[in-house]
């Protein structure tokens, strides 16, 4: 482990006390005759270097402190990613902790919500989230955008709501009394777009819905559809296109009935404290990752073309359908 300045000085402190203190006792041994005025001198000589050595060193109050400066501690979502995707994003996280010259410490988390709160404990460094977390995240705490994926040439993505492909259900208003499928409470297209749905009609996910499942997961709710479990869902259109082409077979049975306008897309995002020059070379790496034959590969694994710059303001309207759900269920 390399040394600081403080560090250096420490040590030296501590050789040039012990050694005075040998000579000087050396010489009481051999003299017998030492005045009292020596041995003040060797204690307030101990008591400055001591003195020096504490004020010139830093103090580290938690180990983790030290432990947190050598990693890169990356959180990713369940929802994020359908199971088979799970080890790219895996793949990317150690790239960038490589990259960055630390070790890679990768956070999963069942919920966004558990997500959120682990970035804001600062347990959590950078983080694969939902466009819906992100706009709480950043209204409670002031959670910050990294990056974002550009996919088929688009910074956006949809929710869409699907239903059994023989099914009798083919508009929105079809699934009134029928069950349905969420996601998570937090993400975007697989629960607040069907809220809101349900709320410009008047109603509540409760009153509309016979009964409400939250499956986890975005592939988890194509599944629940397809195998008759519930008759609809809402899920992540960026998911549902990237099953359609690994596992065509299970999208057949579903059909799209609704597709809702485009929103911002699903980011990387990092906690506001981080580290300023820590987070400049982590949004260089990935606008560059593209680029890199390291990591290219794996962007095309996710359909990723590459990252970009993505403004706050795409998402603000997401932000319009929570205050409209607000004001309606107040």
């Amino acid at each position: 482990m390399a040394l600081n300045n403080e560090s250096h000085l420490f040590i030296i402190n501590i050789i040039c006390y012990n050694f005075i203190k040998v000579e000087l006792l050396n010489f009481i041994i051999k003299n017998k005759k030492i005045s009292f005025v020596i041995i003040v001198v060797l204690v307030a000589a101990g008591a400055f270097w001591f003195w020096q050595s504490q004020k010139n060193t830093v103090e580290i109050k938690n180990s983790e402190d030290f432990e947190a400066s050598t990693e890169l501690r990356v959180g990713i979502a369940a929802m994020i990613t359908p199971s088979e995707g799970k080890r790219y994003y895996e793949d990317l996280a150690n790239w960038l902790a490589k990259k960055t010259d630390r070790e890679p410490k990768l956070i999963f988390k069942k919920s966004y919500q558990e997500m959120n709160d682990a970035i804001e404990a600062k347990e959590v460094d950078i983080a694969f989230i939902c466009a819906g977390p992100y706009v709480d995240g950043k209204k409670k705490f002031g959670l910050e955008l990294l990056v974002a994926p550009m996919v088929g040439g688009k910074t956006t993505y949809n929710s869409y709501i699907i239903a059994k492909t023989n099914s009798a259900i083919n508009k929105f208003e079809d699934l009134k009394g029928k069950t349905f499928a969420f996601t998570d409470p937090q993400s975007n297209t697989g629960a607040l777009v069907p809220t809101y749905m349900v709320t410009k009609l008047g109603k509540t996910p409760e009153t509309f819905f016979s009964k409400l499942i939250y499956s986890g997961g975005h592939d988890a709710s194509i599944s629940a559809v397809a195998n008759n479990l519930v008759d609809g869902a809402a899920v992540d259109s960026l998911i549902f296109d990237y099953i359609k082409e690994r596992r065509p077979g299970l999208v057949d049975e579903v059909k799209i009935i609704e597709e809702s306008p485009p929103f911002g897309i699903p980011m990387i995002v990092a906690r506001p404290d981080l580290n300023q020059d820590l987070k400049s070379k982590l949004r260089s790496f990935l606008l560059s990752a593209d680029s890199d034959s390291q990591i290219k590969d794996v962007l095309a694994n996710m359909e990723i073309e590459k990252f970009t710059i993505i403004d706050d303001s795409a998402y603000n309207s997401i932000r319009e359908m929570i205050n409209f759900i607000e004001t309606k269920t107040q």
